[in-house]
C-alpha cells in the first residue's frame, strides 16, 4: 500500500514504543464523503479504528465503520495509502506511540446499528456526508488553535487523506482542462499513462497522427525541471538515441509546469531483452554503456560538492532508517563497507546523470536501436552512481547487457578497480535503506527488496569480492 504520509514528533526511538495499526473508510458519494463530526470540536474525522488482535485488516475496516457510522460496508473495498504516525504516548503508559492507519476506498451496502464507545458519545461523534472542501477548511480552523492534543494529531492525519483526495478528484478532472491550459496542444487527443512510480502527471498526446509524452509537475518545480531539459537538449544535438526534449513552459492558470517530449515507438527493452541472443544482448548493453558515457560528458556550470552532499544524503537516509522500524539482514555488514568507503574516499565527480538507467527506461526502436527514455530523475551527482540501477533490475534481465553496458562505457578497456568498488559503495547504499522506499509500499516491495539484497551480496560474496561474479568474460562478442 502506497505511503501517503509521515508524521513524526520529536521522540527518542530507543524509549518503550506501543505499536498500534488502525484502517479507515473512504465513503465517497458524488461530490461528498461520509465523515463523523466530532462535534466537542467542530472537526471531521473519517471513520475507523484500531485492529483487534483476532482481527483481519477487512474485518475491522468493516466493524469500526459500522460502530461509528451505522452503514455497513460490502466486499470490494480497495486500498488507497497508509500515513504514520511517531509521536509521543498521550496516555503515559508507553514512551512512544508509533501507528499506521491504512485507508480504504469503500461502498455501502446498508444500513447497520450505531455502537459508539463512551469517549466518542462524549466527544459527540455524528456520522455525516459533507464536502471535502468544507472538512478541510474546518479542521484547519481547529488545527490554528490546537496541536498536540489527541483530536489534533488525529484531525492533522485525516486532513492530509482528505487533502490528497481532493488533489486526486482535481488531477482526474484536469485532463478536460489540457487544451486550454497549454495552446500548442490544442485538438490533440489526451490518454492518461498510469505505469511508473513518478507523482507527475503522463499523458500519451495524439495531434495529426504525431504522438508526443507530456508531463506535468509542479509550478514550483519550474526551474529544476528546465535545468534538467536543457541538458536533455544538449544530449539531442550529440546523439539521436535519447528521448527528444521538444517544450517546457506553465498552464495557463499557473498550476504546473508542463514538458513536451517525443513519444519513442517501440518496445520496452525490459520486456524484450530476452528474445534476442547473449551476443545481440551483450551489444545492445555496449551501446547503453557508450551513451552513458556521452551524458557523463555534461557537466554542471557552477562546482558542486557531491562528497558533502553524500554525506548529508547518509545522515538523512539512517535517521529514516531508525524511525522505519525494520531490523534488515546483514545492515551491520552492508554499513562497515559504506563507513570504510567513506573513510578512504572524499573525491567525488559530478556529472550530468539520468538517475535511474537501466532497461526498463530504455526503448528497443523498430529498427532494433537502443532509445534512453524517462528523465524524471536526471540530476548533477557523481557519474558511477549511474551504475546502481544497473546492477539490481537489469542484472535481473540480462548480465550479458549488463557486462557490455560496463565495457561500452571504458570503451572496451580494462575496468578500474576503484570504479567496482564505488559503484559497491552506491549500490550498498540501496540495499541498506531500501527499505525506507519498500515500506511505503507494502510487503510486495519489502520482499523484492530482500531478494534483490540476497542476490547483490552473492553475487559480491558477501563483500569478499569487489568485482561481481557473473562479470566474466567466457565469451568475447562483436560490439556492433
Amino acid at each position: 500500500m502506497k505511503q501517503i504520509a509521515v508524521i513524526r514528533q520529536e521522540i527518542d526511538l530507543n524509549g518503550s514504543n506501543l505499536y498500534r495499526e488502525a484502517v479507515r473508510g473512504l465513503i465517497l458519494e458524488d461530490d461528498k464523503i461520509l465523515l463523523i463530526k466530532v462535534k466537542k470540536y467542530n472537526v471531521y474525522h473519517i471513520p475507523g479504528g484500531g485492529i483487534e488482535s483476532d482481527e483481519s485488516m477487512g474485518q475491522a475496516l468493516k466493524r469500526e465503520i459500522e460502530e461509528e457510522t451505522g452503514y455497513i460496508i460490502d466486499d470490494h473495498y480497495q486500498e488507497y495509502g497508509y500515513i504514520a504516525e511517531y509521536k509521543k504516548d498521550f496516555k503515559k503508559e508507553y514512551d512512544n506511540f508509533i501507528q499506521k492507519s491504512y485507508y480504504f476506498i469503500c461502498h455501502i451496502a446498508k444500513k447497520g446499528t450505531v455502537n459508539l464507545e463512551l469517549y466518542e458519545k462524549e466527544e459527540k461523534y455524528e456520522a455525516q456526508f459533507v464536502s471535502i472542501k468544507e472538512a478541510i477548511e474546518a479542521n484547519k480552523v481547529y488545527l490554528t488553535k490546537e496541536q498536540l492534543s489527541p483530536a489534533a494529531t488525529a484531525t492533522k492525519r485525516d486532513t492530509l487523506i482528505l487533502e490528497d483526495l481532493l488533489e486526486n478528484q482535481f488531477k482526474m478532472n484536469y485532463i478536460k482542462e489540457l487544451p486550454f491550459q497549454i495552446p500548442l496542444l490544442q485538438g490533440g487527443k489526451f490518454t492518461p499513462i498510469t505505469s511508473g512510480w513518478s507523482n507527475d502527471l503522463k499523458y500519451e498526446v495524439v495531434i495529426n497522427k504525431e504522438r508526443y509524452l507530456l508531463r506535468l509537475s509542479n509550478a514550483s518545480d519550474y526551474s529544476q525541471k528546465e535545468e534538467t531539459f536543457l541538458q536533455i537538449q544538449r544530449l539531442n544535438k550529440l546523439s539521436p538515441h535519447f528521448q527528444k526534449a521538444l517544450h517546457i513552459g506553465i498552464t495557463n492558470d499557473k498550476r504546473f509546469c508542463y514538458e513536451i517530449f517525443s513519444y519513442e515507438e517501440g518496445v520496452l527493452a525490459s520486456d524484450y531483452i530476452k528474445s534476442f541472443s547473449p551476443e545481440r544482448q551483450y551489444q545492445l548493453g555496449y551501446r547503453a554503456g557508450e551513451l552513458l558515457r556521452l551524458m557523463h560528458q555534461l557537466k554542471p556550470t557552477k562546482k558542486i560538492n557531491s562528497y558533502t552532499k553524500i554525506k548529508t544524503k547518509l545522515a538523512r537516509k539512517e535517521e529514516d532508517y531508525q524511525y522505519a522500524g525494520y531490523k534488515l539482514p546483514y545492515y551491520e555488514l552492508m554499513l562497515g563497507y559504506i563507513k570504510s568507503y567513506l573513510k578512504e574516499n572524499n573525491e567525488f565527480e559530478t556529472s550530468f546523470c539520468h538517475g535511474d538507467y537501466h532497461l526498463g527506461n530504455m526503448i528497443i526502436s523498430p529498427e532494433s536501436e537502443l532509445k534512453i527514455i524517462d528523465f524524471n530523475r536526471a540530476a548533477y551527482e557523481d557519474p558511477d552512481n549511474d551504475f546502481n540501477r544497473m546492477l539490481v533490475w537489469s542484472r535481473k534481465l540480462s548480465t550479458e547487457f549488463v557486462k557490455g553496458q560496463i565495457d561500452g562505457y571504458f570503451n572496451g578497456q580494462v575496468v578500474p578497480d576503484t570504479f567496482w568498488r564505488k559503484i559497491l559503495f552506491y549500490v550498498t547504499i540501496d540495499m541498506a535503506y531500501g527499505i525506507i522506499w519498500a515500506q511505503k509500499f507494502g510487503d510486495e516491495e519489502i520482499n523484492i527488496l530482500l531478494e534483490n539484497n540476497e542476490m547483490l551480496l552473492k553475487d559480491y560474496n558477501f563483500y569478499q569480492d569487489i568485482i561481481p561474479q557473473w562479470y566474466r568474460k567466457e565469451k568475447e562478442y562483436v560490439t556492433n
